[in-house]
């Protein structure tokens, strides 16, 4: 871990998963594969102390450099405000999932760079904008308490104006092309542990919150954008909010309603349609010039092949495109 250099071409994954998850390390393989596909002389750093060089052989890295990386939380959180807190932040402590965030935090902090789950999937380069926060469509969200959400006006885009009127939240899958150090991943790294993130409030409500705290007070650069796009066709996704129903409109219904005219827009969005996974991929990124990955928590099963039972969903269709542009 010592031999990182600092740099905004830095790539994180964390991977540790049990070996025996098969599942788990086909989405890995793929989200591996398309990361190096869409993008040129990265240095994609994956931290895990099970999987081997051997397992991963058989990707295309092309001109990326790709490194498995064994790592341990001391060292991980050593030099970061994490480490006088390192008896409570510890995974068999928290859980993974709650570790992620921790870990996610501490290696862009240390090295910079961006950082990104498993369960997304390039489908464009990274784009060139620095310190960049994934934003959401809309309130996408469990709850209705409409807390920590940041103003419409914040939109990027030829369509803000369209859409300024509908706040979004915070997602940190993806956290892209950030300095080292930066002093908004310090000011939320020391604002999360005085808060008891993430037992007691979100990271993702944190981000807001600071967020709001930077812009109004002119700090230093931060921006947001669409850069994670995801469907409403999904564990996850459906019962969410409203607006994940697609009751109220919004950036992503409104390109499904105009790619997708004849097709049910609830729930599960089956078609057996190519053409129009193919619009709705290209309106994607039509209007949205930095979004680098795709959603795919549960668009898609590995467990019988790429689709699996669900082959006539939209999302699959999505994957499939992606998965047939990066074999060629």
């Amino acid at each position: 871990m010592k031999k990182i250099k600092s740099s905004m071409d830095n790539i994180y994954i964390l991977w540790e998963y049990p070996l025996n998850r098969k599942a788990a390390f086909q989405r890995l393989n793929f989200s591996l594969k398309t990361i190096c596909y869409f993008n040129k002389n990265k240095n994609i750093h994956i931290f895990s102390n099970s999987l081997t060089d051997e397992m991963i052989a058989h990707i295309n890295k092309g001109e990326n450099r790709v490194r498995i990386l064994k790592w341990s939380q001391d060292e991980l959180i050593a030099g970061t405000p994490f480490y006088e807190h390192k008896e409570k932040l510890n995974p068999n402590v928290m859980g993974w999932v709650h570790y992620s965030d921790i870990f996610r935090l501490a290696v862009i902090f240390h090295w910079g760079g961006t950082y990104v789950d498993v369960d997304n999937i390039a489908i464009n380069p990274l784009p060139v904008i620095k310190n960049v926060l994934s934003r959401t469509f809309d309130p996408h969200a469990f709850d209705k308490i409409e807390t920590s959400l940041i103003p419409g006006k914040y939109r990027e885009g030829d369509n803000k104006e369209k859409y300024n009127h509908i706040p979004f939240r915070f997602r940190n899958d993806p956290m892209i092309n950030f300095e080292a150090k930066h002093p908004f991943i310090s000011e939320l790294i020391d604002t999360g542990i005085k808060r008891n993130a993430p037992i007691d409030i979100s990271w993702q409500e944190l981000m807001a919150d600071i967020f709001l705290e930077f812009k109004k007070d002119d700090k230093v650069i931060i921006d947001s954008a669409l850069t994670l796009a995801y469907l409403p066709d999904g564990r996850g996704c459906y019962d969410y909010s409203d607006y994940d129903k697609c009751k109220y409109g919004g950036e992503m219904c409104d390109i499904l309603f105009e790619s997708c005219p004849d097709m049910d827009h609830v729930g599960d969005y089956k078609t057996n349609k190519r053409e129009y996974a193919e619009k709705v991929l290209t309106e994607i990124n039509n209007r949205f010039p930095y979004c680098t990955f795709l959603w795919s928590q549960s668009h898609y099963s590995f467990k019988k092949g790429l689709f699996g039972n669900r082959k006539n969903k939209l999302s699959n269709w999505i994957v499939k495109i992606v998965s047939e542009k990066t074999n060629s």
